[in-house]
């Protein structure tokens, strides 16, 4: 099947949650089944875990391959081609959505481009406001209200960006957010959902959420930071927005030692061009319009 996802086409010989491609594109991604052999794969060291059960994904290099291992999946990159081995898994459900969030993200970077972890609208300007933040701060209810208010959703977890000479262009991921049970309620009720995995919480919903069909100019970032008792903003310095987006971006490189210096580059050359802004909120589904009224006040000035 050739589906149509983040501004490309992928023909995949996996089953896919994406539409099928209406147009073809001058970059194509290669998904197949198939067996990855680890023997030579050197992972890189991983920090900051100390239970196996956290460490979820983990990336590896060999002299012709990269390799990105996660529980009971494993994927290797050669050019276009993308093997997974899910010999491991039963889950067809969890394989498609490691394939579609996590590893052509990580493709796309490995060829070069920026990808934000983030959810992403486009303003009535026509410009594109990107939401970054932890797990759990609220990116794709954000990009789901926004979306129910009339602004076109491009994604609600990963922004592929492309730099050109006239600004940084954000290209569509695919129809839909994902919304656990409490936004679903809160904000798409009795909307049709399908769950990401098998049991989970968290649902796909495409229905009632508008869909951007086309690349737009970045515009505005805004990171998703705590909560507070009040709306409020504020800018981000240029260290500080760099940092920001290198943490919450989906890097990968040819090799472990050219990892740090291209998430530096793209992040800060991203900093320099487009203004990056903090934004704390109270967690209550009542000051949503407030925060959409502040978001559009934050867009309109930096347009």
């Amino acid at each position: 099947m050739i589906y149509g996802a983040y501004g490309i086409t992928v023909d995949s010989d996996i089953a896919l949650p994406l539409p099928e491609a209406t147009a073809p594109s001058t970059r194509q991604a290669r998904i197949v089944h198939g067996t990855v052999d680890e023997r030579r794969v050197r992972f890189a060291p991983v920090q900051g875990v100390d239970d196996d059960a956290e460490l979820w994904i983990e990336m590896g290099w060999d002299s012709e391959r990269t390799v990105l291992r996660f529980v009971g999946v494993v994927t290797d990159m050669v050019g276009d081609l993308i093997r997974v081995d899910a010999a491991e898994t039963e889950d067809a459900d969890n394989v498609a959505h490691l394939v579609v969030d996590h590893v052509i993200p990580r493709w796309l970077a490995l060829h070069g481009d920026l990808v934000l972890h983030a959810g992403s609208v486009v303003s009535p300007r026509g410009h594109v406001v990107a939401f970054i933040g932890d797990p759990g701060r609220g990116k794709s209810s954000i990009t789901t209200a926004l979306g129910r208010a009339g602004w076109p959703v491009l994604g609600d977890d990963a922004c592929r960006l492309v730099r050109h000479h006239d600004g940084w262009l954000a290209h569509p991921s695919y129809p839909g957010t994902r919304l656990l049970s409490d936004s679903r309620q809160a904000l798409v009720p009795g909307a049709a959902s399908s769950p990401m995995t098998g049991g989970a919480d968290k649902h796909r919903v495409v229905a009632g959420v508008p869909h951007a069909e086309a690349a737009a100019r970045l515009g505005l970032v805004v990171e998703i930071g705590g909560e507070r008792d009040t709306v409020a903003a504020h800018a981000l310095s240029f260290s500080q927005a760099t940092a920001s987006l290198t943490r919450h971006s989906f890097f990968l490189a040819p090799r472990l030692d050219e990892l740090a210096p291209r998430a530096f580059s793209l992040s800060s050359a991203l900093a320099a061009d487009v203004p990056c802004l903090a934004l704390e909120f109270p967690r209550r589904w009542d000051v949503y319009p407030e925060l959409i009224a502040t978001i559009e006040r934050l867009e309109d000035s930096a347009a």
